[in-house]
């Protein structure tokens, strides 16, 4: 093959690709959601900021006080940008968010939900993280942990007081002792994964959760109660 075919199957294929490549540039997609208080589960006014992968901000808007819903576009498909909100009420916040490849407009949703910078506020864990009777992290806890460290992290004056309550009415210390060994547990993860150790304290309980306590009637099949755990913020 002489280089003259080669010059053109090389134009040709620039030809082809260009049109594809310039409609990515130009295209542009949006972010969207609500933004609630996590307690309350109320909507609020806050201010959102966008920062593409050199941490630079892109965006900032401010959600409906009334509705929580905020709106940001002109962000570029196939990119990946983070979304924080530092409101002076609420817990530092940040999420990730990365777009797909696409040549058309399009709009995508990630609702935030944000924790009040106040002593007391108690904050459930929203899934299981120990078997019955068991006192070690289930497979998959760290995973679905791992908000909660960044939350702390993006946090450093926030102390938290680990929670636990146990599986069901029965021996109190017995119960004493589970509890514990489950809050001790949360504990060093939290510190193995760049938690101060000073910040964290642990209280295990011998009575059931008063708030969630265990049902009454025959559990659905597959499916066992066990003890609550939360964390509650202390001072900052």
């Amino acid at each position: 093959m002489t280089m003259k075919n080669l010059k053109y199957i090389a134009l040709i294929l620039v030809l082809l690709i260009a049109p594809e490549m310039n409609a990515q540039m130009r295209t542009v997609v949006s972010l969207t959601g609500v933004v609630l208080d996590a307690i309350s589960k109320q909507p609020i006014g806050v201010n959102v900021e966008i920062y593409d992968s050199g941490n630079k901000r892109v965006q900032k808007v401010t959600s409906n006080a009334k509705t929580g819903v905020y709106f940001a576009t002109s962000l570029k498909p196939g990119e990946t940008y983070e979304v924080r909100i530092a409101e002076f009420n609420y817990m530092r916040q940040s999420v990730v968010v990365s777009f797909p490849k696409t040549d058309k407009y399009a709009e995508f949703s990630r609702d935030l939900t944000l924790i009040p910078k106040k002593s007391g506020t108690k904050i459930e864990l929203p899934f299981k993280a120990f078997g019955l009777h068991k006192s070690t992290l289930k497979f998959g806890s760290n995973v679905l942990l791992q908000d909660f460290i960044n939350l702390f992290k993006g946090n450093l004056t926030v102390n938290f007081k680990i929670i636990s309550f146990p599986d069901e009415i029965g021996d109190p210390n017995q119960n004493m002792q589970l509890t514990q060994a489950r809050a001790e547990s949360l504990r060093h993860f939290f510190i193995d994964n760049g938690i101060q150790a000073n910040r964290i304290s642990t209280m295990g309980n011998n009575t059931t959760d008063p708030n969630n306590p265990p049902p009454t009637g025959n559990a659905s099949k597959g499916k066992r109660y066990t003890g609550t755990c939360y964390l509650v913020i202390e001072e900052f």
